[in-house]
């Protein structure tokens, strides 16, 4: 199976090292219902589904997808790309002295206007989920753990351990434990309404431009009933991509049965 088909990588994320992500835009709506349910004194909403519940009983093929962005969007990332490639020592430095700040904050150097930076930050709104292909995906159960791998992907991303009784994800970087349960709010972005376990981990110190982050989210859309994961690895030395996967994939709810 090619790369092409296998490895989801986002245009945005990849030229925006720092920009707001989906996920933090995932995080700010689930604050923002958490205080709207808390101002109302609405009852609880319901957990995510249990893991088990979420990953098929045997061997599937899932639907690999990405998100394409508005074309004036992709137009002012390039820009900004050509300006980051053109100041690679000063965009490094900016990126540590601005470490600890969401988003990154504006500068003339970045070849854009503020306010195509500002369309470029509000990207998500721009994107759509587009299907490029269909990936293998092999699974092994046991009493208390789930293994899934990812057929064709890097061997330093999978497979990765479900288990079911701790509630943690193991992968060839790290074990993750327990993991944070959100509920996507009503909207739920590009996926609609959603709720999902998020694990998440970060190896070493970005400040030091040498570290590893491992983000793996595996939910249920209450549309269609379908499972997504999204997994997310990114490693870096001297400030420098050295491992860059991302994936996100959809399993259909007729192939999670367990008849």
């Amino acid at each position: 199976m090619s790369q092409s088909r296998l490895f989801v990588v986002l245009s945005i994320a990849s030229m925006m090292t720092c920009a707001v992500s989906a996920q933090d835009a995932t995080e700010k709506q689930d604050q923002s219902n958490q205080k709207d349910s808390q101002a109302s004194k609405e009852p609880t909403k319901p957990q995510a589904p249990p893991i088990g519940a979420l990953l098929p009983p045997k061997d599937v093929t899932a639907t690999v997808a990405q998100a394409r962005a508005h074309p004036d969007v992709v137009d002012i990332s390039k820009k900004l790309q050509r300006a980051v490639t053109a100041n690679r020592a000063w965009w490094n430095q900016y990126i540590k002295d601005n470490a600890n700040k969401k988003p990154l904050p504006y500068h003339e150097k970045f070849g854009i206007t503020e306010e195509e930076y500002k369309k470029l930050l509000s990207a998500g709104q721009l994107m759509r989920l587009v299907k490029v292909g269909e990936n293998d995906l092999k699974v092994k159960w046991t009493e208390d753990t789930i293994e899934l791998t990812i057929v064709g992907a890097n061997e330093k991303v999978q497979p990765l351990v479900f288990d079911l009784k701790k509630g943690s994800v193991k992968t060839p970087m790290t074990t993750m434990g327990n993991a944070t349960q959100r509920d996507s709010g009503k909207e739920g972005g590009l996926l609609g309404h959603h709720r999902s376990h998020t694990w998440e981990a970060t190896l070493g110190d970005p400040k030091t431009g040498a570290y590893t982050r491992v983000t793996f989210v595996l939910g249920r859309i209450s549309r269609t009933g379908s499972t997504f994961l999204q997994y997310d690895v990114k490693k870096m030395k001297d400030n420098k991509p050295e491992l860059n996967f991302s994936a996100l994939m959809f399993i259909e709810k007729h192939k999670l049965r367990r008849d």
